[in-house]
């Protein structure tokens, strides 16, 4: 019997101890491996085992701290990484699951494993945690800042997800083609890399890879127009205004604390702006931002306010709104002694130095402005200090921009006679004045709109609540998807179910154990009807209308099983959770340029006066870049920009995609045509064989779900297959193993029909499917069903 140990892991893949097991040659850890089942299109699966004890030991206890249990319930409460080790090899990786602590001593756990492992570990990421590329570094962060301005959106619009994770493409949202329109979008290559690389996992997959999905291919109209296609992108609605808590963490509000109506012979150096000494040895200081004065703090969580400097160090760029109180207290000279000077409201026959405020920006001196001003208020009169001088600034600035606020007193005083007559500007002036900060209240605020210019944190933008799994699963039913993995290499492998399985069919006959008799099913789990649809969006009028109009739901396809015989009667869908289908259209007021339509109304009258349309489901787009022409090849725009980039599902009004590929589930080259046809050629003439099969440690290791395996005899259960699952396997104790196989026959695809844009055109485009061939006594033959016939991959 072979040795086996269960090591827990942390959150780092170390090992932090190894789970105590029950010391009996009866233990044995059975394992299922299965990726998906035919029976079901909606459902991946993973590796798991057989429930299974461990007793409580202080070991056990230990390693377990901190999950919680449900008696007499298999309602799983908690988890935790492990390893399974089989003679000092890893067999399998992933989560064990204690889901009940009996009093008689002993957990139950199960274990799962291969993709369980990155879905546990994806399961409660949101797309706004995700890791994106900073404009200005280039680096992948959690907490990248991307510019929005004219220039940018003009860069972005020329590149695809090689280079770049946003994107900003023409989208009607009740607007023109005015630039303050735009809206960013994800490119969709972008988000499933960021994925996976935020849980610690890469991605291998020929389909992120191909010129679709990375775009960067260029091909032309009917007339010879070059377009550019950049991939396909996601809208997830980005809301451009920033969320509240960002507004909180780039804020700061700061006052002083010095307390007024004390001697001005004892003010310090420090708090003073005017003649630091006497006025018989004079020491003016006519220009001063107050360092280490500014220094109580009432609203500051991320330390942006540096008080030795009275300095606001700019976190996230943007416009900011600059709020500056000032109130003074006042003294005089005109006797050698200084004393408190309060001007009268009224009369206004004299008047105390000016002081004019200014807001600097990356300033180096205390005591000289030598950065840049961005805003000036002067006193105007001078100061009344139950008044003070208070003054607000809007400002866009740079991360890193150094903010500060420098006084300057003016030698302008007048109006003072007799012996206080020295204090006048004509005379002695600022040898005989001084102030200090009777109160400083300071704000510094962002606004709360993105605005030209900006600087915005990405994910402050995306709306919350989007899990990557949910979209992962969008993704999965609109393009079939596949997923398996290498937990040893991190490694995560993702390609459409049609092109999933290939290679070489692998010889298994000798392994088939015919002790046990093997057993054919054609049941099916399927209905009639198969449909796949994107999901609903209450909130766009236009594309409701249009549905209404047409008595057709667009990019809905129903598909009827051609063995009908088969299937009960009733519909299996296949429906995104998140994604929403998009009308083709035009910008409003202009037909220069063609895309995609995204309205809170239909008629233009009910959308009038409405600002930029943000309240909708997401969307799912073709990129294509290029100078439209109308049907008749005319070029939509004579003024620049000529070339553009629009988003779009589908063709429309001679503005193509890529190979004419359509992002619709029904028509030719649409998502179903693409990635379902051999599948549901598959479904319906399903065939699944289960029988017993003799497999060894290393081959169950070692066994590839995406391998054709084949069976040469007997006759009753001869041909090539796929694996469904391997039940229960015990990796301690050799045995014959439960294999579920679904039989390939004929897979010649189905033909699609249905909608193109806003007509209705059925089409079929059946490509030739590709010979199995096999190799029988060292030579290459075709691949024969029961009936003779050639069998081909699916």
């Amino acid at each position: 019997m072979r040795e086996l140990q269960i090591y827990i892991l942390d959150l780092d893949g170390n090992q932090i101890g190894e789970l105590d097991l029950t010391d009996s040659d009866d233990f044995a850890l059975k394992l299922t491996k299965s990726i998906a089942s035919i029976n079901n299109l909606g459902r991946r699966n993973t590796s798991f085992s057989l429930d299974f004890d461990a007793p409580q030991t202080k070991n056990n206890n230990k390693l377990l701290a901190g999950l919680r249990f449900a008696t007499h319930s298999k309602e799983i409460l908690g988890q935790k990484p492990c390893a399974i080790m089989v003679d000092g090899n890893q067999v399998d990786r992933g989560f064990v699951y204690p889901f009940e602590s009996t009093l008689e001593g002993s957990y139950k756990l199960v274990f799962k494993g291969l993709n369980n492992d990155w879905v546990e570990k994806l399961k409660d990421v949101e797309l706004n945690q995700l890791n994106w590329r900073d404009y200005d570094t280039g680096l992948r962060t959690e907490d990248a800042n991307e510019l929005y301005s004219s220039s940018r959106f003009s860069a972005l619009n020329s590149l695809t997800s090689v280079d770049a994770d946003l994107v900003y493409p023409y989208i009607n949202r009740l607007n023109g083609g005015e630039v303050t329109a735009f809206r960013p979008q994800l490119h969709l290559r972008s988000i499933i890399i960021s994925m996976f690389e935020k849980i610690g996992y890469t991605v291998s997959s020929v389909f992120l890879e191909s010129d679709w999905i990375k775009g960067g291919v260029t091909y032309d109209d009917v007339h010879g127009n070059e377009y550019t296609h950049l991939g396909l992108s996601v809208d997830p609605t980005f809301q451009m205004t920033r969320d509240q808590q960002d507004l909180l963490n780039q804020t700061v509000e700061y006052t002083t604390a010095i307390t007024a109506g004390t001697d001005p012979e004892l003010w310090t150096d420090v708090e003073t702006i005017g003649n630091l000494n006497t006025p018989a040895a004079p020491n003016v200081r006519d220009t001063y931002r107050f360092p280490t004065v500014i220094d109580t703090v009432v609203l500051d969580d991320f330390s942006r306010w540096n008080i030795p400097t009275s300095e606001f160090t700019v976190g996230l760029g943007g416009t900011y709104e600059l709020s500056y109180s000032f109130s003074p207290e006042w003294a005089f000279n005109f006797d050698g002694t200084w004393k408190e000077y309060i001007q009268a409201v009224s009369p206004f026959e004299k008047r105390n130095p000016n002081v004019t405020m200014y807001i600097v920006k990356n300033n180096t001196s205390d005591t000289v402005i030598d950065g840049t001003i961005i805003y000036e208020e002067d006193g105007d009169g001078g100061f009344i200090p139950d008044l003070g001088l208070t003054g607000t600034a809007f400002h866009t600035f740079t991360a890193g921009d150094k903010i500060s606020v420098f006084m300057e007193l003016k030698n302008d005083a007048f109006g003072f006679t007799g012996s206080q007559a020295v204090v006048n500007a004509d005379q002695d002036g600022l040898d005989r004045w001084k102030l200090r900060p009777r109160l400083i209240s300071l704000t510094i605020t962002p606004k709360a709109n993105v605005q030209l210019g900006n600087t915005f944190r990405i994910n402050s933008h995306i709306p919350a609540g989007i899990k990557c799994m949910t979209l992962l699963q969008d993704f999965k039913t609109m393009f079939n998807l596949y997923f398996d993995v290498d937990v040893n290499r991190k490694v995560v492998f993702i390609e459409p179910r049609d092109d999933f399985y290939g290679g070489t069919p692998v010889d298994i006959t000798d392994k088939i154990d015919l002790s046990t008799p093997p057993s054919l099913n054609y049941l099916t789990d399927y209905k009639n009807e198969v449909v796949f649809k994107y999901a609903v969006d209450g909130k766009d009028k236009y594309l409701e209308k249009w549905n209404k109009i047409n008595d057709n739901t667009y990019a809905e396809l129903t598909y009827s099983m051609q063995n009908n015989s088969r299937f009960d009667k009733g519909q299996s869908v296949l429906s995104t959770q998140f994604l929403s289908a998009t009308i083709q259209g035009f910008l409003d007021g202009s037909s220069n340029i063609c895309t995609s339509i995204v309205k809170e109304e239909y008629l233009e009258v009910d959308n009038e006066g409405k600002l930029v349309n943000q309240n909708y489901a997401p969307r799912v787009y073709q990129l294509i870049r290029g100078q439209q022409f109308d049907p008749a090849n005319n070029p939509r725009r004579t003024e620049s920009p000529l070339t553009v980039l629009v988003a779009a599902m589908e063709e429309f009004a001679n503005t193509p995609t890529f190979e004419d590929r359509r992002l619709t589930f029904n028509a030719e080259n649409g998502l179903v045509w693409g990635y379902y046809r051999k599948t549901l050629a598959n479904i319906e003439d399903t065939a699944v064989l289960t029988c017993k099969i003799n497999l060894s440690l290393p081959e169950f290791n070692s066994w590839d779900l995406s391998k054709i395996y084949y069976i040469n005899e007997p006759a009753e259960i001869a041909g090539a297959y796929i694996t469904d699952s391997i039940k229960n396997f015990n990796i301690t104790k050799e045995a014959p193993t439960t294999i579920t196989l679904v039989k390939f026959k004929d897979f010649t695809p189905v033909e699609i029909t249905g909608g193109a844009g806003n007509v209705n055109v059925i089409t079929e485009n059946i490509p030739q499917p590709q010979e199995i061939m096999v190799t029988v006594n060292g030579a290459i033959v075709s691949c024969l069903d029961n009936d003779l016939n050639k069998m081909y991959t699916i």
